[in-house]
């Protein structure tokens, strides 16, 4: 179903992972810097993880981030406690994500208001009519982030950005996250969201920075 954003461009939201619990190992060895400075030239705004252990990643990530871009940061973690994004914060994140599916309707509340009072946007991630229902009954998020991943059995499902964009209030940003391949599939999602989250494909891209000048094209 159309949302009336066809003349809308798509914001691309550039990832930097090095593994993650679906994939394994995906480019351990992927330089920081080096893949900010080419997110600086062509993304909208960078994703990335800080859990040490199923992502490889970490906090310090953030600090390196905040000083070499300009691009807001979004920082990706299993948050189940107020003082994670106290800590993202500190180190200079400007949006934290919360994943509805591990949370508790008055964890997801809590997290939330700590990020509002410190400034940060959440992106309050859901995968199911039952994450929307948890999440809508507690806060009214600015920014939901469709998960087309479950999960669960880590499998991508497409079918459901479907069933849940008829749902999801129209005043409310959406991010497609996970299972974009190719960077033509975006003229698909035009019209449907306003940005997409993309971490794997540029980190396994043989040329990334040609991977994300796709990527724009593409993009509107």
């Amino acid at each position: 179903m159309k949302r009336n954003r066809k003349l809308k461009k798509l914001s691309i939201i550039a990832e930097f992972k090095r593994a993650s619990p679906s994939m394994g190992i995906i480019n351990e060895s992927a330089d920081l810097e080096l893949y900010i400075e080419i997110y600086n030239k062509y993304a909208d705004a960078v994703s990335v993880l800080t859990d040490e252990r199923f992502f490889h990643g970490s906090i310090d990530f953030v600090g390196t981030i905040r000083r070499i871009s300009h691009l807001p940061i979004l920082a990706k973690d299993f948050y189940i406690d107020p003082i994670q994004i106290y800590r993202a914060h500190h180190y200079g994140a400007d949006a934290v994500l919360i994943i509805a599916r591990i949370l508790e309707q008055e964890k997801i509340l809590k997290l939330f208001e700590t990020a509002e009072k410190l400034g940060m946007d959440s992106v309050v991630e859901v995968h199911s009519e039952e994450d929307l229902r948890k999440v809508f009954s507690v806060i009214k998020p600015r920014i939901v982030g469709v998960n087309r991943r479950n999960l669960s059995i880590f499998n991508i499902d497409n079918s459901v950005l479907d069933r849940l964009l008829p749902i999801i209030p129209e005043d409310t940003v959406v991010i497609a996250e996970s299972g974009i391949h190719d960077p033509r599939e975006l003229k698909e999602l035009r019209g449907e969201v306003d940005a997409v989250l993309i971490g794997t494909s540029i980190m396994r891209a043989e040329d990334p920075e040609a991977f994300l000048e796709e990527l724009k094209k593409w993009s509107g």
